[in-house]
């Protein structure tokens, strides 16, 4: 299974969302964004969340919107 197979079927156990950190923990995907790109050219649609840490630090929620 490629890694993004496994993001794509993460993300709909997860109700379609998925972080870096989760990625990481789970997938051991390192490189998020750049999955998410061939995804996007793949033709899968994301939004992308902006949010902050209790302590500011921000990261971001990819989440799947439309499937191919």
């Amino acid at each position: 299974m490629t890694q993004c197979e496994m993001i794509i079927d993460y993300m709909r156990q997860h109700d379609n969302k998925i972080t870096t950190y989760e990625a990481f923990k789970f997938l051991y995907v390192t490189r998020l964004a750049a999955r998410i790109f061939d995804l996007r050219q793949l033709g899968y649609k994301f939004v992308t969340y902006q949010h902050k840490t209790g302590k500011g630090r921000p990261y971001v929620i990819y989440e799947l919107v439309e499937e191919k």
